[in-house]
């Protein structure tokens, strides 16, 4: 399995050495598939598949296959909030915590935090104990 790291190609990450021939091929294929996932988990997300819209979170927010677009992921985030999902609770809350792709807004952060907390996510349980209400 092969990662897209997005760089400068005049880099010592991105030489030719790594992306040459044959990876050259391996790379262009590879992205055929990103995007095809991208197009299919944006169906799913779409008729309602919260792991899909959680999905779509992280590739707007990571830049996977589409640029990086916060206020989108924040979107698909509240998305599978809204649904139920610990763990996009748990990361619309440090959006709101931090301003990040979102105003920032520590009391609907820790609301957040609180959902997915009683969900069981331990990271939500130890960002709850380290900040005060």
């Amino acid at each position: 399995a092969y990662e897209i790291v997005d760089c400068d190609w005049s880099s010592d990450v991105c030489s030719s050495d790594l992306y040459g021939p044959p990876f050259a091929a391996d790379f262009i294929r590879h992205e055929a598939k990103l995007q095809s996932v991208l197009a299919q988990t944006r169906r799913a997300a779409d008729a309602g598949e919260v792991w899909a819209a959680v999905n779509m979170g992280w590739f707007h927010y990571r830049g996977r296959g589409v640029r990086v677009n916060k206020v989108e992921a924040t979107q698909w985030f509240a998305r599978a909030a809204l649904a139920g999902d610990a763990g996009a609770q748990m990361q619309l809350g440090a959006m709101l915590a931090q301003g990040d792709g979102v105003p920032a807004d520590a009391a609907l952060a820790r609301q957040w935090w609180e959902r997915a907390a009683a969900a069981g996510n331990a990271e939500a349980k130890r960002r709850l104990a380290e900040t005060k209400p």
